[in-house]
């Protein structure tokens, strides 16, 4: 209960897709919907068979990860390597943040006012990335979003 805040240049992508990327979406993969799941049955089959060096084939790099087949297919088992967004037939996948899987990053803002959320907000030293923990979730079904300013935005839950 209370304000959230989270910084986003893409805020309403954001609540649409309701979860937050390792390295705030940085480092994808552009690919087609087609290559990802080549990539992904290369990967399965590959630790089937043990046709693989455990420790040192790097699969590929994404979201600044250098996974081997063995964590790729973890990755894909997990449903942990998901589109950002999309052009044309390209996608952007990127790993998801565990942490963050049905949910965005973000933090608790502590107050119970919204002036005081936006004043948090508007403050030069007010950090919002990478912390986790349940205080740092928001729920895109739970929360509505109720101010924005350029990047920064406040969500409340009640």
């Amino acid at each position: 209960m209370g304000y959230y805040g989270r910084i986003s240049n893409h805020i309403e992508s954001d609540i649409a897709r309701g979860w937050s990327s390792c390295n705030f979406g940085e480092d994808g993969v552009w690919m087609t919907e087609e290559q990802l799941e080549e990539l992904k049955a290369e990967a399965q089959k590959k630790v089937e068979s043990g046709d693989h060096n455990e420790y040192e084939d790097i699969a590929i790099g994404i979201s600044y990860m250098f996974p081997t087949w063995e964590q790729l297919n973890r990755l894909f088992e997990k449903d942990l390597i998901r589109p950002l967004y999309y052009k044309g037939n390209m996608g952007y996948f990127v790993v998801v943040d565990e942490e963050f899987k049905d949910c965005l990053a973000g933090i608790d803002l502590n107050t119970d006012s919204l002036e005081e959320a936006i004043e948090k907000m508007r403050a030069p030293s007010m950090y919002l990335g990478g912390d986790t923990g349940a205080d740092n979730k928001i729920y895109v079904s739970q929360c509505q979003l109720v101010w924005s300013e350029g990047d920064k935005h406040i969500f409340y839950e009640d």
